[in-house]
């Protein structure tokens, strides 16, 4: 009996011990995913600002290269697409501790739209066609749901065109607020269209072709 029961103590010591083992190594897991995302956006933010000191540089120059400039942006573009999806994975699983979170979602929203803003000068200093879509959502809702599978697919079916997510009830910042008075959201989802024009229906995909192949003609 004796013997069972030193047993007993030691497996549950040992158990213990291995579980603690386990949650340090998944905070420290938690921990590098968030510095991580932290860092890439803080890379993002670096490379807006490169590309905005290059083009400053060469206008200056009077040597203004559109191609290159559009390949910057859709590289941000990419790169920031990503971040906003590792950004969703990492809040489901609650990774983030809240404080950590809402900085990392104000610094990803609000290089959201600086590279709005960037490629918006871009298509109108180089005569663009590339199609330009901000995306305004709710989470939670349905129709918000599906109509970011149908611009997920049609990223995919057509490259050129950058789809803008923006979290319509984001309360962090005040700019969010302006930019929907400016547009007069007031429900999702919402869809503008090179700046344009607007949806605030859901939009299915052959009607989203349709729309973009107009706004490249």
């Amino acid at each position: 009996m004796v013997t069972n029961k030193k047993l007993l103590i030691r497996t549950a010591i040992l158990t213990t011990v291995v579980f603690a083992i386990g949650v340090v190594i998944g905070f420290s897991f938690d921990s590098l995913r968030s510095t991580s995302v932290l860092d890439n956006l803080q890379k993002s933010e670096l490379d807006a600002q490169s590309f905005l000191v290059e083009q400053e540089f060469f206008n200056r120059l009077g040597t203004y290269d559109c191609t290159v400039a559009q390949s910057r942006l859709t590289q941000l573009s990419q790169q920031l697409g990503e971040l906003g999806f590792y950004l969703v994975n990492f809040e489901e699983k609650n990774i983030f501790k809240q404080e950590e979170y809402d900085y990392l979602l104000r610094k990803y929203f609000l290089s959201e739209i600086r590279l709005y803003t960037l490629f918006t000068d871009l298509k109108e200093t180089c005569d663009l066609s590339n199609p330009l879509i901000l995306y305004f959502f709710s989470p939670q809702d349905s129709l918000s749901e599906l109509q970011g599978k149908v611009l997920d697919v049609l990223v995919k079916k057509h490259p050129e065109v950058s789809v803008f997510s923006l979290n319509s009830n984001y309360q962090g910042e005040l700019l969010l607020d302006n930019i929907k008075t400016y547009y007069t959201v007031t429900k999702t989802p919402t869809l503008i269209i090179d700046d344009t024009l607007k949806r605030d229906d859901f939009v299915d995909l052959e009607e989203l072709e349709a729309l973009i192949s107009h706004s490249e003609a």
